[in-house]
């Protein structure tokens, strides 16, 4: 919403918005992305089946993560009852939070990361998180009354980090990180260091899942 508000870009895209040079994507009319990150297919099947197209790139369902490489073809793919068929592209980190009343709520709550590693550039990915003071008008371009911080993960040696910097603003939350998930994992992280205070967190607390990675 905040490049929506600022730049114009639109949140609800077509598939042919963000894959011009896929010829087939300009005839899907049942799926969307939203922004640049997150492909939206409407409409299941028998038992909960549905035919997907998947452009070119890797995917990871939103939910648990299984991963799907995208060729330009139809594919099946499964959902639970009362789940849309959500899948991240590669190289995103985007952000989710509990249901709330009110915008004020949102910001002085936890919020969850949901990381998907772009397996074929060196496990990279890149997000950013935009936080307002929702009573403000015109909080984005008022320096004091929003934050908009950037996330980029990448691989050095042996090490995957997830670097947070801000990029623009000066507004206090007490926004605080819950959750963070990361798909596209080959091996379990064997030691989690937090940088801003040298805070070593025990690997045990990590939850593995051999299957999805």
């Amino acid at each position: 919403m905040y490049k929506a508000a600022v730049y114009g870009s639109p949140v609800l895209r077509p598939l042919a918005f963000e894959f011009p040079s896929d010829v087939r994507s300009f005839s899907i009319n049942n799926q969307f992305m939203w922004g640049d990150k997150l492909m939206v297919s409407i409409g299941t099947g028998l038992e909960g089946l549905s035919s997907i197209y998947f452009p070119r790139a890797e995917w990871y369902e939103f939910y648990r993560g299984f991963f799907t490489q995208g060729t330009g073809e139809f594919a099946s793919a499964s959902s639970r009852r009362n789940e849309t068929n959500l899948h991240l592209r590669e190289g995103s980190v985007i952000f989710t939070q509990d249901c709330l009343h009110t915008a004020m709520e949102s910001s002085y709550t936890y919020i969850d990361v949901i990381i998907a590693l772009n397996v074929s550039d060196n496990f990279t990915a890149r997000g950013e998180l935009y936080i307002d003071d929702s009573s403000k008008k015109n909080a984005q371009v008022k320096d004091n009354y929003h934050r908009l911080i950037n996330f980029k993960v990448y691989r050095e040696e042996n090490d995957g980090i997830i670097e947070v910097r801000r990029l623009s603003g000066r507004y206090i939350t007490r926004l605080s990180y819950r959750d963070i998930k990361i798909y596209g994992l080959r091996s379990k992280p064997s030691r989690i260091t937090v940088n801003e205070n040298s805070q070593s967190i025990d690997s045990s607390k990590c939850v593995w899942d051999e299957q999805n990675q």
